[in-house]
């Protein structure tokens, strides 16, 4: 059995090429760095898709929450960490804390994962892996710990838009892709609003996958100054995801 490693870090250098138009870490770049580097751990102590996929599984994110403190600029070099806090049979709890060059903290991320069977589409019993259970007893840094809201169903929307999935919208399991999620979470507030403000917090529950050729529904609900909630929802699998999203203003930074 592998011995787990308590913590996997890892360099990131933003290259211009992931950067939005106020040369920044997009969105969607910073949520794949943060799957990157959970699939990275995974397959360095034996647990990730070369074991699961043995047991005919693989990995899923069910759960994704990110704080930003400061946005991750072009050019500058940041540490990734992570490791997994807790987990039970069905789920892991893996946190990811981002320091800049000074060592202070400028993002942190809660994510749940599940393991799911690849053609049933249901989730399986981690206790299988015995590689993985072995991490239960590691705390090896401080707790990250802010508000993962509940999520619920929206009841009504300020707005809905439609958008058509296309080719480069899907994964290999011919699926839309989670940074594909995120960059429809992100334009839903139009390319005017980031002239001033900056999306501060993100929590994403995932529920189910959306296929091919499907037509996506984007419904947005102003809940209070600053905080959005958006269910994103498709004709192949209905509701596809919920989302809540905090924003701030750039004058703050």
């Amino acid at each position: 059995m592998t011995t787990p490693l308590p913590v996997y870090e890892k360099s990131l250098t933003v290259s211009a090429a992931h950067c939005n138009p106020r040369q920044q870490l997009t969105m969607a770049r910073l949520v794949q760095e943060i799957i990157d580097i959970a699939t990275e751990h995974a397959d360095a102590w034996d647990v990730g898709y070369e074991k699961l996929i043995m047991s005919n599984a693989a990995w899923v994110l069910s759960r994704l929450s990110i704080r930003i403190a400061a946005p991750l600029a072009v050019k500058h070099t940041y540490r990734l960490k992570t490791w997994v806090d807790s987990l039970n049979r069905h789920f892991t709890r893996r946190l990811v804390r981002i320091t800049n060059e000074a060592g202070r903290a400028v993002a942190e991320a809660v994510t749940i994962w599940a393991a799911i069977d690849i053609n049933t589409r249901r989730a399986v019993n981690l206790e299988q892996w015995a590689e993985l259970m072995a991490v239960d007893g590691y705390r090896p840094e401080p707790e990250i710990d802010f508000d993962t809201p509940r999520l619920a169903a929206l009841s009504e929307a300020d707005s809905e838009v439609e958008y058509k999935v296309e080719y480069t919208d899907l994964d290999f399991n011919r699926h839309v892709t989670t940074t594909r999620y995120i960059q429809l979470i992100v334009n839903s507030f139009g390319t005017d609003f980031y002239i001033n403000n900056r999306i501060a917090e993100l929590h994403v529950a995932f529920i189910a996958e959306t296929r091919a050729n499907s037509m996506i529904t984007i419904a947005t609900k102003n809940v209070d100054n600053g905080l959005t909630a958006l269910q994103l929802s498709s004709d192949s699998a209905g509701t596809a995801l919920r989302a809540l999203v905090r924003t701030t203003s750039t004058a703050n930074h």
